[in-house]
């Protein structure tokens, strides 16, 4: 098996980010020009993906999508509030696929699709449920002064901690 190695283009593309400061975008034609192709075109954008992950990975480079300009290099509150979006984003998609599943005439279904539909069923409306009620245990956990030492485990906790709350309320 030939070791693998990132394409020509995706180093162009890191070489190119990289050349940017914070707060600079480079533009669709910046980029095609570097690249060869519109990077817009189905098919192309997985350079970018990889770019990205590189970016982000190494050097703690962010990228925004500037709509219809290119891609602007994040300042580190703007990468937050892209993670922010990226969150909300999915949890959205999440509610919006538990509502699919729950849609499918599972009676149509043989046992085995049937048991596949009941277990994404259940993932996605936990997963749902996880997100609604991470907002207020967010707001536990700052009034706590627990924010700088938060943990999966301990959002879950605090997740836990605030439904009980509210179910003595």
């Amino acid at each position: 098996m030939k070791p693998f190695r990132l394409s020509a283009t995706t180093l162009k593309l890191v070489d190119l980010f990289r050349s940017k400061k914070e707060d600079e975008v480079a533009t669709y034609e910046e980029i095609e020009k570097v690249v060869g192709f519109d990077i817009r075109e189905n098919g192309r954008r997985c350079y970018l993906y990889s770019a990205q992950n590189i970016l982000e990975r190494e050097d703690g480079i962010h990228l925004g999508t500037q709509t219809s300009i290119g891609y602007k290099i994040l300042k580190p509150n703007e990468a937050v509030d892209k993670v922010e979006g990226n969150r909300y984003h999915l949890a959205r998609k999440t509610k919006r696929a538990g509502k699919t599943a729950s849609r499918v005439d599972w009676q149509r279904l043989d046992e085995k699709d049937q048991k596949r539909l009941m277990r994404e069923s259940i993932i996605l409306n936990s997963s749902y449920q996880f997100f609604k009620a991470t907002k207020p245990a967010i707001k536990l956990l700052e009034a706590a002064g627990e924010m700088k030492k938060v943990t999966a485990d301990k959002l879950i906790e605090a997740v836990a901690m605030n439904k009980m709350i509210g179910k003595r309320e």
